[in-house]
């Protein structure tokens, strides 16, 4: 199996009249003050194509990590039957990010990675909040105006 296109980002949309594909606000780094996080959607975008002589079904795994840490691992379904190569989107509504660290997103088959798609998780400080108070007015006599 080639991998022609695997990407991340935060929506996707298939265009089924032009025959397109889009991926919108691609994902490459996440900040956040803390962890951890919930990334409300996630969506995986990708292009493959067979190899000559394989199956037109193959068992292809989508599997999610953050550093060695399984997060998430579920078969991703490509159809084939058509054409050797083949579109698929999965979305994620609500992805729970537990720290800091380098998340991963896989496509495996057959034990071999054929994709990967890494996004930086960093933890940037908290929010500072910085008050401006106006000045209190001076006490004393009040001036005279002629």
């Amino acid at each position: 199996m080639r991998t022609i296109l695997f990407v991340c980002g935060q929506s996707s949309a298939l265009d089924a009249r032009l025959n397109s594909v889009s991926v919108f606000h691609v994902l490459e780094e996440i900040s956040a003050p803390s962890f951890p996080i919930v990334v409300p959607t996630l969506a995986i975008v990708a292009m493959l194509e067979l190899d000559e002589g394989e199956p037109v079904n193959p068992a292809i795994e989508l599997r999610v990590f953050l550093g060695e840490q399984q997060l998430f691992a579920a078969p991703f379904n490509a159809d084939f039957r058509v054409r050797r190569k083949a579109r698929a989107v999965a979305d994620f509504n609500g992805l729970v990010i537990p720290a800091p660290g380098v998340l991963r997103v896989v496509l495996s088959l057959a034990g071999h990675d054929v994709a990967v798609w890494q996004i930086v998780c960093h933890q940037i400080a908290s929010p500072q909040l910085d008050l401006h108070l106006v000045p209190e007015p001076q006490q004393g006599p009040v001036p005279a105006h002629n």
